[in-house]
């Protein structure tokens, strides 16, 4: 693929499209033949998830999941800026997750119990039904486990994902593609129009992808960009007496923007 650029994402949506059908991780069933399956681990910026959750919505015609952090240092779901973003997220017909972040946590029954807390939290949160949990960066010993909580989606279950572990295979059950790092880590997705796959699983990250389709360095600029005026709006709003003049200026990055259109 060319870029990162929201055109070339609607073109690889469709293309996937035209050889499997996009559903739900709730529509699967065992019968199933063929499916595609699309989340939104969203890392570092609501206000992306909320940029292509509206891309989707309104220029796609399609609806996916968006999976939200609530141990995470570059943002608080639970704001009221964000609160309200997710609740629109959800309001144009996607699904909202939790994205789980274990930490050092090893002990399986204690994963367990903080998804559970956390899931209640977010939901009481958000008002809004979370049925559905993504791992962050999950161990091979996570995956292995292929933990299962009732009431949960684990978007990591072997109904949606292939674990294979250490031994690569050149068939598997369910192709999963994603782009992580701003590359595509595991091939490029396209690749399966050339090949006899029927399942697959695609993760996107929200953050790596813009209108201008940017390359690595410049997208995190501007998202250190976003980040600034998210927080000097903040300060704005909260401490007028804080001296304006103890604000970096050279945050702004070259002005690079930090709205997709």
């Amino acid at each position: 693929m060319d870029s990162f650029s929201y055109d070339t994402y609607k073109r690889l949506i469709k293309d996937l499209m035209k050889v499997m059908p996009l559903i739900d991780f709730a529509d699967v069933q065992d019968h199933d033949e063929r499916f595609f399956l699309l989340r939104h681990d969203v890392e570092f910026s609501i206000e992306k998830a909320f940029a292509m959750a509206k891309l989707e919505h309104e220029k796609m015609g399609i609806s996916s999941s968006y999976f939200f952090q609530i141990r995470n240092d570059s943002y608080n779901p639970l704001s009221y800026r964000s609160k309200e973003l997710i609740q629109n997220i959800h309001a144009m017909g996607h699904k909202i997750g939790l994205h789980v972040n274990t930490g050092s946590q090893k002990d399986f029954s204690q994963i367990t119990s903080s998804v559970k807390q956390d899931v209640e939290l977010l939901q009481n949160g958000l008002g809004i039904a979370i049925d559905r949990f993504s791992w962050h960066r999950p161990s091979h010993e996570l995956l292995k486990k292929n933990i299962k909580i009732k009431g949960l989606i684990n978007t990591y279950d072997k109904r949606f994902f292939h674990f294979y572990g250490n031994k690569p295979q050149d068939i598997l059950k369910i192709y999963y593609y994603s782009d992580s790092e701003h590359i595509w880590k595991y091939g490029d997705p396209l690749n399966i129009l050339h090949k006899p796959v029927k399942k697959m699983q695609l993760l996107i990250h929200p953050y790596s992808w813009s209108k201008q389709g940017y390359d690595n360095e410049t997208n995190f600029k501007t998202i250190i960009a976003e980040k600034y005026h998210l927080m000097r709006q903040a300060m704005n709003s909260e401490c007028h007496h804080f001296p304006q003049e103890f604000l970096p200026k050279n945050v702004c990055l070259c002005n690079i923007k930090t709205q997709d259109n």
